[in-house]
């Protein structure tokens, strides 16, 4: 790391890395307000896969969709018909926020366009869940606000933030948007936008990360995997957003690499890094992991 080291005494004066370091700082606050949120990832506490067909759903036994205790014991059903999910709610106290912000009682619902935006939830009490699409899967996802997870989280530990890991490099795009494939942890494949690569260097040494997105966009979403992933990171890769800037430059800024929800819940369906993306490159930089590699 001596290059960066010396590359940052250069570009950083101290009042400057203060600064820097308070808006990592600031970022890391932003993202544990989100990861907290009431409807945050720490709320999932179920995903259940739908079959073709009727699939009940509450917390009896005898249903296809076993709910919590709490839930009612016959809340409805969700049908899915090829590509198509329809509700029919049975149970009294489901609700859904209307364009207002109101809830309004809910009895029968057909869900459309699920390939490109999971939908509003319906809620009861606490839980809030809804269905969504992956791959082609199908599947109900269940959030508590009221879940321990979500109440008694102790933080996301990380390393100290470092400016030599914020890193100028440049987007080499290609002569025309290509598709990768990004596997998932749910054991799918599914086919990304690949605009082109982010170049860049580290002690001289040049490395490229594929961007997800389109070759305009002036943010990239990036999944990638390093050697420190399995030791101080989690095992399944990082995420990370990378600054476009109109001239073609990019800022890839390890200290905001953040670990996927699949790293704090087991009911997450996060994609992995494709094989471009897996960096020779040990980097010490962004949200570190303490749980079961």
């Amino acid at each position: 790391m001596l290059a960066i080291v010396l590359w940052t005494l250069v570009c950083f004066s101290t009042g400057q890395a203060d600064e820097y370091t308070a808006g990592i700082e600031h970022w890391r606050q932003q993202r544990l307000a989100a990861l907290t949120a009431e409807e945050g990832f720490l709320s999932l506490t179920g995903l259940y896969w739908l079959r073709e067909g009727k699939n009940t759903f509450g917390s009896a036994e005898g249903n296809d969709l076993i709910f919590p205790d709490g839930a009612p014991s016959h809340m409805g059903s969700f049908t899915l018909q090829g590509d198509r999910v329809s509700a029919l709610i049975t149970a009294s106290g489901v609700t859904r926020l209307d364009t207002a912000g109101v809830e309004q009682p809910v009895q029968m619902l057909d869900f459309t366009d699920l390939q490109n935006a999971d939908p509003p939830a319906l809620r009861f009490r606490s839980l809030r869940f809804y269905p969504i699409e992956r791959d082609g899967r199908y599947g109900v996802r269940l959030k508590d606000t009221q879940s321990p997870t979500r109440l008694d989280f102790a933080g996301i530990p990380s390393f100290d933030a470092d400016p030599a890991w914020r890193i100028e490099g440049h987007f080499a795009p290609f002569a025309e948007p290509r598709s990768i494939n990004v596997p998932s942890i749910i054991g799918t494949v599914s086919q990304t936008p690949w605009p082109g690569n982010v170049v860049f260097s580290v002690e001289g040494k040049e490395y490229r990360l594929a961007v997800f997105g389109e070759a305009s966009d002036a943010q990239f979403f990036v999944v990638f995997g390093d050697k420190s992933n399995g030791q101080e990171t989690y095992g399944g890769g990082r995420f990370l957003i990378v600054d476009h800037h109109a001239d073609g430059r990019a800022t890839i800024d390890f200290n905001k690499a953040y670990s996927p929800p699949c790293a704090f819940t087991p009911y997450a369906t996060c994609p992995l890094p494709p094989e471009q993306n897996r960096l020779d490159l040990y980097v010490q930089a962004g949200e570190q992991y303490s749980g079961d590699h």
